[in-house]
Formats: C-alpha cells, structure tokens, sequence
C-alpha cells in the first residue's frame, strides 16, 4: 500500500471514481424526475451528495478496490466492485434512514445510482485495461497504431489454431497482445461441433480439423498450424501431423496437460512435435520398491554398458546402491568413457570395467 502512496496514477484512480460516487447520485435524481428536479428533491440531492461520497469511498477502500493493477483487471475483480458497490449504497441507504428517517426520498434513486456506481466504475477499468492491452502504456495511446501497421508490414504468419478450448484462447490472446509476435491468427479448428461458427476474440471456429486440405484448397493461405490440445492422445497428434503435412503446411505443439492446469500457456512454449507426442503413451511408474529389493547389496553385470542404454541403465542401478557393479563392453572408448564417469561424477568406486565380449567363455568376472 506504501508503494500505491507514490503513485500518480493511485490518486488519478480515486479522483476519477469520486466523481463517479457523486455523478451517479446526480444522474439518478435527474433520471428519477425527468430532467426537473423541484427544489425539494436538490435539497435531498445535496444532503446526500457528501454522504454518498464518503461512504462508497470507505467501501472501495475496504474491498481492496485500490489495491490491484488496473491493467490487470479481470472478471474476479468485477465481482469485487460489485460488491463494493453494493457495500455502499446499502450503507448510504443506512444513513439516510437513520440521519433523514427515508422522509421523502425516492427509494428508486438508490437503486439507480447502485447501477451507475457500478457500470461507470466498471467502464473506467475496462477502458484503462483496453488502453494497457493496445499499447501498454497509457500515456501514450496513439503509438498502437504504429505498432499495428508495423505488424502489417512485417507480412506475418498466418496462422491456424487447432483446438478452441482454454490453451487456444490464452495463444491467441497472447498473440493479439503482443504486436511484435509476427503471426496473424485466421482461424480455429476444433472437433467439437458446438464451436463451429462461434468466435474466440473476433477469430472464427472455420470447422473441424478434418478441414484444414479444404481451406487450403481454398485459397486461405496458411504458413503455420498451433495445436493447442494440451490433452491430446498420441493419435490425434498423429492425425493433426499427418493432415499438415499432406497440406504442406508448418506445424508446433503446446506441451502438456501441465501447462493448461498451470496457466503458463505461451508462445515461448510452442515447439516441434517430438516422438513422445506421437506416441501418446502414458508415463511409466516403476516399483522403486521392488527393483530395489532385486539390487541393493548384489553384485550386477551389465553388458554393454558404455553405449547408450547400457550407460543409462548403469547409472540407474547404482540408485539402488548394488554391492558391485560390473560393467562389460567391447567398446575400449565407451568403456572408458562410463568408467571415467564413475569415477568422477557418480563417485561409486565398488564398480569394475571390463574390455570383452559376451562370448569370451573364460572371462572371469
């Protein structure tokens, strides 16, 4: 709150809000009798006038109202401003039955200036929300038109997104928000039949992925594919893959499932689809339990042990904390090279390596 102290923009926020508490009376009582107030009802209007001010402020101030990022602003806090709202005209109605005993007042009047506190002070936040989404910085509005024609001029990508659920929405609105991302969102693509036609921040759902050889066909030029299906199996993955590359067309994939739970869906995450995506496998879990009541306190040959899954597997073993561990190779470098890495980096001297083949009968081991 110390910081918000030294905030310009902090006491701009409450001089602008304090004019709406004070507006939205006056706009109630002219709205309540038409534009002719008599001068009993000015009389009401001005008793209430510094009361309605101060107590709609202690309510915004008490909700937290002037604690967040107004850049920020999302649908929890619009939740919290109308309860601050409504915080604030039920303590004005309080005090104007406890101080004036309701004689003569409009009970409409309260109800419609509920309504403005909360509509006029839902505006302002999303107009400063608008202003930061286009620039980012309020101060200097007209400077996202340049960034706009600069985006046109870089000739972006244009892009499809397939799958229109939470992962595709958070892509696309990264990508609205950032201009510097040279890619134009054309379309979605889903399976799903409910989102056909329907739009996600004024992109269209064109159809289902099915689709994409039509709408290449079809003259709608598109240099990259997104899927966005956090939660795809490994066939749909291949699917997808398969149809860009009938069409031709550049494709990345969105990690995980963690990342939608997560929240942290970003352009920056976007990659090649890689083996594990096709495959679609669930994770394997090992029974540490048992693998360990096998190894622990024996002595364990490996064969093969400086290639690839012998190294990796010798490695493993040693978690098990084995009596000995034997490493065989035919391979006098790879052999030397997992010695060396026992030596120094996994620091396991009860290990021996030994240069032979599998078929030396009179090894002795």
């Amino acid at each position: 709150m110390y910081r918000q102290l030294t905030n310009p923009k902090f006491y701009l926020m409450i001089l602008l809000d304090l004019i709406i508490f004070g507006g939205s009376l006056w706009l109630a009582f002219l709205l309540r009798f038409e534009f002719r107030l008599a001068q009993v009802y000015m009389q009401q209007l001005e008793q209430l006038l510094p009361y309605s001010i101060v107590v709609k402020t202690v309510s915004f101030f008490a909700l937290g109202m002037y604690m967040g990022m107004w850049r920020y602003t999302n649908i929890r806090d619009f939740w919290q401003l109308l309860l601050a709202s409504a915080v604030g005209s039920l303590a004005l109605i309080s005090l104007a039955a406890f101080w004036f005993r309701f004689a003569g007042f409009p009970r409409s009047v309260f109800v419609m200036d509920f309504v403005f506190t909360f509509v006029f002070c839902g505006g302002l936040r999303v107009c400063i929300r608008t202003l930061y989404l286009l620039r980012g910085d309020i101060r200097q509005p007209l400077r996202l038109f340049d960034a706009v024609r600069a985006k046109k001029a870089s000739n972006p990508d244009k892009t499809l997104i397939v799958g229109a659920g939470d992962a595709g929405e958070k892509l696309l609105r990264e990508i609205i928000e950032s201009p510097h991302l040279r890619y134009q969102v054309v379309g979605f693509l889903d399976d799903n039949i409910a989102k056909r036609n329907r739009s996600i921040h004024g992109v269209r759902v064109l159809g289902g992925i099915s689709q994409l050889h039509e709408l290449v066909e079809e003259g709608l030029r598109i240099d990259q594919v997104f899927i966005a299906i956090p939660s795809a199996t490994g066939p749909q993955v291949r699917r997808i893959v398969e149809l860009c590359e009938r069409c031709a067309v550049a494709y990345k994939i969105l990690p995980g499932l963690t990342s939608i739970l997560s929240g942290k869906v970003s352009v920056q995450q976007l990659r090649e689809v890689r083996y594990e995506d096709l495959l679609g496998r669930a994770q394997v879990r090992l029974e540490t339990d048992a693998i360990s009541s096998m190894l622990r306190g024996k002595s364990i040959l490996v064969t093969g042990a400086g290639g690839s899954i012998g190294s990796e597997l010798c490695r493993q073993i040693v978690r098990y904390e084995p009596k000995r561990l034997i490493l065989l190779d035919s391979s006098e470098a790879n052999l030397y090279a997992i010695e060396m890495e026992f030596r120094h980096e996994l620091n396991f001297p009860s290990h021996r390596a030994l240069l032979a083949t599998v078929q030396d009968r009179e090894l002795d081991g």
